[in-house]
């Protein structure tokens, strides 16, 4: 019985935690949607827990909960967004070997997904170029694919002009 019990224990435990884990990344899917807007809306001006809190709906203290630091904020949220359209775009794209045509479909999905999500694209238009994480994922990829592009021919400019094209995506 007393084996019983532990397994019982160790299996609400890991329930427990698979529970927690799940309402702290929705909670931190909030809070950073909320600080995605507000950060679009006030042109990158620091945002307070205050403010960040009632733009979630949440306390204050639930973003100290789920924030490492706040005064980085916008720093968290650029990576998340980064990290997840990485993993998007590549999932996506993970077919595609012509590499004119995983340009012009990176192009169309951030495009999209500027038009249906415009906090998001006010984000990212505000942001990219003074956040190094942001400014990596718009040039790394399309960088990568354009100089390919070139090696096989699809694209008809010396390589030197790549980041030239690059910046004008």
């Amino acid at each position: 019985a007393r084996v019983w019990t532990r397994i019982a224990f160790l299996n609400n435990y890991v329930q427990n935690r698979t529970t927690m884990n799940m309402s702290s990344t929705r909670t931190r899917s909030k809070i950073y949607s909320a600080a995605l807007r507000v950060f679009a809306e006030n042109g990158g001006a620091a945002i307070t827990v205050s403010d960040l809190a009632d733009a979630a709906g949440i306390a204050r203290g639930t973003i100290y909960n789920n924030v490492s630091d706040p005064k980085n904020l916008l720093g968290e949220v650029a990576s998340a967004l980064s990290q997840e359209m990485l993993l998007r775009t590549e999932a996506t794209m993970r077919t595609v070997v012509d590499p004119a045509e995983r340009v012009a479909t990176g192009l169309r999905l951030f495009v999209r997904r500027a038009h249906e999500d415009q906090d998001w694209g006010r984000f990212l238009t505000q942001f990219t170029l003074s956040h190094a994480t942001l400014r990596g994922i718009m040039h790394e990829p399309p960088a990568r694919d354009i100089a390919h592009a070139v090696e096989v021919g699809r694209f008809k400019f010396v390589p030197a002009q790549i980041p030239a094209f690059v910046a004008m995506l």
